[in-house]
């Protein structure tokens, strides 16, 4: 080949290669990278172990001021529940009738004019001073003295009934405490099952008093046993619930 061939062919391929060349190489598109080789599985991986719930914590509700009132003579009503009555097992049902009678009010006095934190009427009062020398003279009006004689007038009275069970015998000594033995004799005496104060073959239906006497002696009874007692239990009085919660 002549050198004047050689020389045109050189220019010749040169011209094309800046003419092929690209001009703008960062316009170029990015080659994305090759994908990850994907894991060949061998076996279903396990779930996460999911963490363990805390429990939810029962809202507290706030002891009532009325339920309150009553730890301030809670020990004195133990130590008259073990004088007079032999155990603490109905120290809340004491605390539940104190609650009932006067709502912890000392110097509580009723239309019918009954005192203190018990309700004792006067001669009531005297009746249990003279018989219980400990408690002479009487003084309804005392918290010391009406938390023993609540006791004692229940331990006098609960030997004369004799119910079916132990939350028969209470309805009886409770319903005598609020209204008097001899009117619940007499309703006593009408009922189907003489030994069981609730329910309509009892004593619970039948009336020897006026109509205002008869209910409140009747819800006296169901709402210290079915209910009051019950509430104070649940705020860490001692004693046994000797009824069904009604």
């Amino acid at each position: 080949m002549s050198p004047r061939v050689l020389l045109l062919w050189t220019v010749t391929v040169a011209i094309l290669a800046v003419w092929l060349w690209p001009r703008d190489r960062a316009a170029l598109p990015d080659i994305p990278p090759p994908p990850a080789p994907v894991r060949e599985l061998t076996q279903v991986d396990p779930p996460p172990t999911p963490k363990p719930e805390r429990p939810l914590k029962a809202p507290v509700r706030p002891v009532s001021p009325l339920l309150q009132a009553g730890f301030t003579h809670r020990l004195r009503i133990e130590r008259a529940s073990l004088e007079f009555l032999g155990t603490t097992d109905p120290v809340a049902r004491l605390a539940a009738q104190l609650h009932v009678e006067s709502a912890w009010n000392p110097q509580a006095v009723s239309p019918a004019g009954a005192t203190g934190l018990a309700q004792f009427m006067a001669p009531t009062a005297r009746a249990i001073g003279q018989k219980h020398p400990s408690l002479w003279p009487p003084d309804p009006l005392s918290p010391a003295w009406a938390i023993r004689a609540q006791a004692a007038l229940l331990a006098d009275i609960d030997p004369r009934w004799a119910g079916a069970d132990a939350c028969e015998d209470w309805a009886f000594s409770l319903s005598a405490y609020n209204g008097g033995e001899r009117l619940l004799r007499v309703e006593q005496s009408r009922a189907e099952q003489p030994n069981v104060w609730f329910g309509a073959a009892g004593t619970e239906p039948h009336r020897a008093r006026r109509q205002s006497a008869y209910t409140e002696n009747r819800n006296y009874v169901r709402r210290i046993l079915l209910d009051v007692e019950h509430r104070y239990i649940a705020v860490g009085w001692p004693g046994v619930a000797v009824c069904a919660r009604g």
